[in-house]
């Protein structure tokens, strides 16, 4: 073959090719065709959260001409398959389902909807939604993120903080208190997440409660060796000394009164609603955590190798042996039951501990790191935990099943429970 003739076959058979490859490339970035790298040739993007009213879904938006609307499958509970319950506009990205019910897996899919033609459904997406949020604090990050109710999904995420450790909710707005021991500040955010107010000079705050009734922040300040009364303005109403290391507050919400670990002196101290110290209990190993029974005013305290519980009175009630090292509890006010945390030897061996109201160990979870914080969810009697160094916060039914989690790159360290005021609307 003369070389002209190889030179045009050469330049024919590249051009042919570049135009087969150009067509293949322009029809696989077609987002409705299933050998899309990306799309797979369906919905993309799908997330799902809730609130107190329903289930919010939000999609990536899809440009394209000939798109009709986005199709919402959904089946809840124990269905086998699932149902169309909505086509949304094609100028759309979310939809709002609020025929749900509380407790009740809800699981979605989308689909594009063209006049002739419907996509693949997405990858579905699941939530079980509830009276409740659940507030964390990320030491680490110096963040604060509010969570759906089954602890699995992110609300939002505030951050600008120092080292903030310790959360506690506002009853009153549903609003939360947030410590931040490193900076000396606590933090006033409302519920959608704006910090409204700071509190500075308040010391190394290592433990904060909040009397709503009477408009008044107990902070146990480690580094100075007191219990301050501040009022929710910031100013300071009174200064206790009577302590060596402050280590946690529990407060009886019938009188106001404030129960105070000090794990260096081995005792708890109840205070009154004005300061006052009524009663003083001893104990035989450091106290880490308390927890207040509001029925009755009785306490649940985690001393180390010990679980004991004390009368309103301080009269104590029953010595509970069998813990390695017991560093914090939750009172379940609904059952009287209560939640133990547990570390082992290493910290990486912790366990959670859930006690009958008579103290006998009804099960264990184990597989814990370093925890630093529980909270009992009453709306569902659940106990979500910061399980701290396997960097997630996980949520433990009342039969000890894992029922929720969220998973993060920060240390989850404090969580608190928001619920709704009246569960029944």
């Amino acid at each position: 073959m003369p070389l002209k003739n190889v030179f045009h076959f050469v330049f024919d058979t590249i051009f042919l090719f570049s135009i087969s490859w150009g067509c293949a490339e322009r029809q696989r970035a077609n987002p409705l065709d299933p050998r899309n790298p990306e799309t797979h040739g369906k919905p993309t993007g799908l997330q799902v959260c809730s609130d107190y009213k329903g289930v919010t879904l939000k999609w990536q938006r899809l440009n394209f001409e000939a798109l009709v609307g986005y199709n919402i499958y959904r089946k809840s509970g124990y269905e086998k398959n699932f149902k169309k319950i909505a086509v949304v506009h094609p100028d759309s990205n979310t939809y709002f389902d609020r025929d749900i019910q509380y407790e009740v897996r809800y699981r979605y899919c989308i689909s594009y909807q063209l006049k002739e033609y419907e996509s693949s459904v997405s990858d579905e997406v699941s939530i079980v939604p509830g009276p409740s949020f659940i507030w964390v604090v990320f030491k680490n990050c110096g963040q604060v993120a509010k969570l759906t109710h089954d602890s699995s999904h992110r609300v939002f995420q505030v951050g600008g903080m120092g080292f903030p450790s310790i959360i506690a909710v506002d009853k009153i707005d549903n609003g939360v208190w947030v410590s931040d021991p490193y900076w000396r500040l606590i933090y006033r955010l409302d519920k959608e997440g704006t910090i409204t107010k700071q509190i500075s000079d308040v010391g190394w705050s290592v433990a904060l409660a909040v009397d709503t009734v009477r408009n008044v922040l107990w902070v146990a300040d480690a580094e100075n060796h007191k219990i301050q009364r501040i009022d929710t303005n910031g100013i300071i109403l009174q200064q206790i000394t009577d302590f060596e290391h402050p280590s946690c507050l529990a407060l009886d919400m019938r009188s106001g009164a404030c129960w105070v670990t000090d794990s260096s002196l081995k005792k708890v101290t109840k205070l009154t609603s004005q300061g006052a110290v009524e009663q003083v209990v001893f104990l035989s190993a450091p106290p880490y955590a308390i927890s207040v029974y509001q029925k009755d005013g009785s306490c649940w305290i985690a001393d180390s190798c010990e679980v004991t519980q004390i009368s309103a009175a301080g009269v104590v009630l029953q010595y509970l042996k069998g813990f390695n090292c017991a560093t914090r509890i939750s009172v379940d006010q609904e059952t009287g039951s209560c939640w133990v945390l547990d570390f082992g030897t290493d910290g990486y061996d912790a366990k959670l501990v859930r006690l009958s109201p008579q103290g006998e160990k009804l099960f264990q979870v184990e597989g814990l790191a370093y925890p630093q914080s529980i909270a009992v969810d009453m709306t569902d009697q659940t106990c979500v935990v910061a399980d701290t160094y396997n960097y997630r916060v996980v949520k433990i039914s009342r039969e000890g099943e894992l029922v929720g989690e969220w998973n993060t790159n920060c240390t989850p360290w404090g969580v608190a429970i928001e619920q709704k005021r009246n569960i029944n609307k």
